[in-house]
């Protein structure tokens, strides 16, 4: 594999390289989607860190929003393919997400709105942790319904062929988003 220095400020491209959310069809290109300066929220994008060779290198690729929608929440590449499957919350006031696909460089393209489908939120407080994954013709992610003064977790699947989408609660409940943790999800073939 490889190993690349931090960097000493969050304005290097690889000061948050150890927090990678994808992997290139190469297996030695490696990304991460969020903001560069993640304390405050600035210059949404994805580094790239390339581990090959005896010189690793570390760059910063500046995104705008997809149209319509706040930045990235999710990553999912889907197999086989630079194509990368992303939650994104609607820039509306409902912040419900949509799915979003693109490529690294381009504009991402909402293949689907979901009506009803947030992140965990706790005292009011949106947070940005939600699990996705991508096999073969699939693509799904655990997300929270939210029922007024009540929020569950449910899952959304979607058929990549023809981008039609599900949200399902989860039943019995054995989840509420108030603090409840999910680590990992998976998509069975």
């Amino acid at each position: 594999m490889g190993s690349i220095n931090r960097g000493t400020a969050e304005s290097d491209p690889a000061y948050y390289a150890g927090y990678i959310t994808s992997m290139a069809l190469d297996g030695a290109t490696f990304q991460r989607v969020g903001y560069q300066m993640v304390i405050n929220g600035q210059n949404s994008g994805m580094g790239i860190f390339n581990l090959s060779g005896t010189d690793p290198k570390a760059s910063w690729l500046t995104m705008g929003n997809p149209e319509g929608c706040e930045f990235y929440y999710t990553v999912a590449r889907v197999m086989g393919s630079d194509e990368i499957i992303s939650l994104a919350p609607s820039a509306s006031g409902t912040h419900s997400f949509n799915v979003v696909r693109w490529t690294p460089g381009g504009a991402g393209k909402v293949v689907a709105n979901l009506p009803n489908a947030h992140t965990p939120a706790v005292l009011g407080i949106h947070l940005g942790y939600i699990a996705s994954h991508q096999a073969g013709p699939a693509f799904g992610a655990m997300v929270i319904e939210d029922h007024g003064t009540k929020h569950k977790w449910a899952v959304l699947t979607m058929d990549l062929a023809t981008n039609t989408a599900t949200v399902n609660e989860l039943d019995p409940e054995f989840l509420t988003s108030g603090g409840s943790g999910l680590s990992g999800f998976g998509v069975a073939l």
